[in-house]
């Protein structure tokens, strides 16, 4: 897993620990966008942290797509958006 991979992942396991409730119960999902120019990143990931044990599952791919950069889930959490940086 590369370097930049674990470091998104662990700023989304830290925002997503103080956005968790005490009353949520299980697992949150995360998603984790990478850059994908010049590495073995594919895209989007997806991963779920435990609040309770600390334990983050192993990114999975979510969706393949060149350097998403920015995520954003829509109120209600039905879809997901993703800003791609792809440059000039």
């Amino acid at each position: 897993m590369n370097r930049f991979l674990v470091l998104s992942a662990a700023a989304a396991v830290s925002a997503a620990a103080f956005s968790t409730s005490a009353a949520q119960a299980g697992p949150v999902r995360l998603y984790i966008g990478t850059y994908t120019q010049g590495t073995e990143s594919k895209g989007i990931y997806r991963a779920d942290f435990d609040p309770e044990t600390g334990k983050l599952t192993d990114p999975a791919l979510a969706a393949e797509t060149p350097n998403p950069s920015f995520l954003a889930i829509a109120p209600g959490g039905k879809s997901l958006y993703a800003v791609n940086e792809l440059g000039t």
